[in-house]
């Protein structure tokens, strides 16, 4: 997620272009509330902008408004996931509840922009909440692209270093 966000924000040199921003899912949840007092998303993102960024809330009100931010959520799995040591029997109702209002939040704002352009969004799951996302995109008109980030096989790798003009890379790997 991260050299994707750093190549984006690299191929965002014009005013037009739109500048991804990582937001941890999970720094959504404030445990001390139930699911129904959560933060709108949209006032969470312009925290998070603040706190990461230093960019204030009124800068990040523009740029949410004009759609030049690119919605990079990581770490989503964790709002629907528990701690460890915890007892998850007691939290499974609570965390479900903020699954179903993290992901309501998250479809308000992404159809709210007032430039009329479709906001960026790349979002970190694992398999289980694939579901979630789907049923938001066949409920809405918002359009998922799955990609599948499967472990790697060293003799793969090897071979596809072989076979590029990587040889640096290939020699670094060879001596690991």
């Amino acid at each position: 997620l991260l050299q994707c966000i750093k190549s984006l924000a690299l191929s965002a040199i014009t005013a037009e272009a739109q500048v991804p921003v990582l937001l941890n899912a999970s720094t959504w949840v404030d445990s001390r509330k139930p699911p129904a007092e959560q933060l709108a998303i949209r006032d969470w993102i312009k925290r998070q902008i603040f706190s990461q960024y230093g960019i204030t809330p009124p800068i990040s009100e523009e740029l949410i408004s004009n759609g030049q931010l690119i919605y990079c959520f990581d770490d989503f799995s964790q709002i629907t996931t528990s701690a460890e040591g915890e007892d998850y029997s007691k939290t499974a109702a609570y965390r479900s509840e903020l699954r179903e209002k993290f992901l309501a939040e998250l479809t308000g704002f992404l159809g709210r922009n007032t430039s009329g352009e479709t906001a960026g969004v790349i979002m970190t799951a694992r398999t289980e909440q694939v579901e979630d996302l789907k049923r938001i995109e066949e409920s809405t008109d918002l359009d998922f692209t799955r990609i599948d980030i499967c472990s790697l096989d060293p003799e793969e790798v090897m071979h596809w270093l072989r076979d590029t003009d990587l040889d640096l890379g290939y020699q670094l790997a060879v001596r690991h």
